[in-house]
This record gives C-alpha cells, sequence and structure tokens, in this order.
C-alpha cells in the first residue's frame, strides 16, 4: 500500500514540474520594463467608446461628385436645380423599419423605428413618444391632409435661389426665404404657429444655413410618436458638392430633449435634364381608419 502512495506522489511531482514555468523564463525586472510608446494610462472614471457611425454616414464619406459645383457673381455656390435623383441613395434612413425588440438605451423605452439617428427625449416624456408611437395611424398628424411640417418634409426636391431669397420645393408647397440680413428673425417670429416656421437664410462659407422659429405644436418629427413642442427651434444646412446637394438639420428643443437632435445626412443628386420639372402631388384623401387593414401601421 506504500509502495502504491509513493508512486503516485512520484507521478503528480513529475507531471507538475513539467508544467511549471521555469524561472529564467520571466524577465528579471519586469515590473521596471519601459512601456510601450502607444500606451495611455487608463482614465480614473468610465469613459464610453467613440460612437460607431452610421451606415449612411459611411456611405455619404466615400461619395464622389462629378463635375464642378457652380459659382454665382456673389462669390457663394449655386444650388438652383431640380434634385430628384437619388439613385443609388441608402443615406435615407429606413424610418418605416418595424423593430417590437429595439429599445432607447437611455430609457429602457421599446421604439418601432429602428434609425439610427433619434431625438434623446427627457425621461419624463418617454412615456407619450412610447404611447403615440404605438396608437391607432390617424394619431399621426401626417395622416390627413395637413403638411408634414418642418423638418420632417426633408431634403427639398427643387431649389430656386436668388439674389435675396431662395425658393424651395418640397414636392407639395413652397417655402420662399430671406436670404441675407433682411428679414433676420424676430421675438414676434417665435410667437408665430405654423407648420413650417418662420425662417431665414444665411450663407456660412459654402453651406446655407436656414434658422426657423415660430412652430406650432401639431406636427411630429417622424412617424414613431417623436413629438415636438412650440418652442422647438430648427436649423437646416444645404450644401452643394458638383451634382450633389446635401442636407441635414439639428432641432432644438429644450423643454423636453435632454440635447439638440443632430439627424443623419441625406443628399440627393441633380436631374441635368433640362426639360425636367416636378410633377403636380396627387390630391390628397383622408380614408376612415376603420378602412384599414391594419389601424396601427405606419411608417
Amino acid at each position: 500500500m506504500k509502495k502504491k502512495i509513493l508512486i503516485a506522489a512520484a507521478a503528480t511531482a513529475l507531471v507538475a514540474a513539467a508544467f511549471a514555468v521555469p524561472a529564467f523564463a520571466q524577465p528579471a525586472a519586469w515590473a521596471e520594463a519601459p512601456l510601450h510608446p502607444a500606451y495611455k494610462p487608463q482614465p480614473d472614471s468610465y469613459v464610453p467608446p467613440a460612437k460607431r457611425p452610421a451606415a449612411n454616414t459611411a456611405y455619404i464619406e466615400q461619395l464622389k461628385p462629378a463635375g464642378t459645383t457652380p459659382i454665382r457673381s456673389d462669390g457663394h455656390p449655386d444650388l438652383t436645380g431640380y434634385w430628384n435623383l437619388g439613385i443609388p441613395n441608402p443615406t435615407p434612413e429606413v424610418y418605416g423599419r418595424r423593430c417590437n425588440s429595439c429599445s432607447e438605451a437611455d430609457q429602457t423605452k421599446a421604439q418601432r423605428g429602428s434609425h439610427y439617428y433619434k431625438p434623446v427625449y427627457k425621461p419624463e416624456y418617454w412615456s407619450k413618444v412610447e404611447a403615440l408611437d404605438y396608437s391607432v395611424a390617424d394619431t399621426d398628424p401626417s395622416y390627413g391632409c395637413d403638411p408634414e411640417g418642418v423638418p420632417r418634409q426633408g431634403i427639398p426636391g427643387k431649389i430656386v435661389q436668388l439674389d435675396n431669397e431662395i425658393w424651395l420645393y418640397d414636392g407639395g408647397e413652397v417655402r420662399i426665404i430671406p436670404l441675407g440680413n433682411v428679414g433676420a428673425l424676430t421675438e414676434e417670429d417665435e410667437d408665430e404657429s405654423t407648420f413650417r416656421g418662420v425662417s431665414h437664410a444665411e450663407w456660412k462659407g459654402n453651406v446655407l444655413e436656414i434658422d426657423s422659429v415660430g412652430f406650432g405644436g401639431d406636427t411630429w418629427l417622424a412617424w414613431e410618436g417623436l413629438f415636438h413642442t412650440n418652442k422647438m427651434k430648427v436649423k437646416e444646412r444645404l450644401w452643394r458638392e458638383g451634382n450633389i446637394l446635401f442636407y441635414n438639420f439639428t432641432v432644438d428643443d429644450p423643454t423636453i430633449f435632454v440635447r439638440p437632435w443632430q439627424s443623419a445626412t441625406q443628399f440627393k443628386r441633380l436631374n441635368a435634364n433640362p426639360n425636367a420639372f416636378p410633377e403636380e402631388p396627387l390630391t390628397c384623401q383622408t380614408h376612415s381608419i376603420k378602412s384599414f387593414l391594419d389601424p396601427w401601421q405606419r411608417g
């Protein structure tokens, strides 16, 4: 019996010796070894990683516009044109995609819209967003024949640029906006209650910035119940590179938002056909919600 125990103990010691790391394999003063030049000490508090870019943002960064950007006599780019070509154009986010399992990371509220850029509401307003999101389709203001409003109507399809004003056609109506220092926004403009707001445009380098105030609270920012108040302010940006028109916006509504909402950037290509013109929109017809197969279908 003692012989078996001695043999087992010897075998165990042999296995342990086989897997032991020899002392000479370790650096004598490894703790004092120089650090890699790229090493950066970690901060004491958590720092979130950089935000992953959306697919449409990455696509835009790789665009190669054709042609040169026409410049007007005043030195600014000429945005005039019929902008209705968007193929290939994956940049408009899939606002209609439903994602019932998606949640807002900040508030853990379910959202059916899975697009990348969304406004972040203050916690006390997420229940309203969720209730509107899952409401019947006719709750959405765009269900009827009222305008979608700014900025939901998106990138203009036709632009006419003049010396002191710019005309933007969105497929339904025309926004005529003062350009330059004439007609700057006033406190009275903020008291208006309109679908598209009271706007003023000004050049910042090669980017046309359009500031708008004076909105009512009757429109949504997107179909998922993303509402706003009459204190909303919108800054739209338009710029041209060759045959491509770019557009994005920032919405500031401090009453309900944690921070201003920066949209994704959209783009459209110039229709170079001299005979092309925007078609007259179809007559709006409002149908009873009872005739819908799915009264909750939106997007």
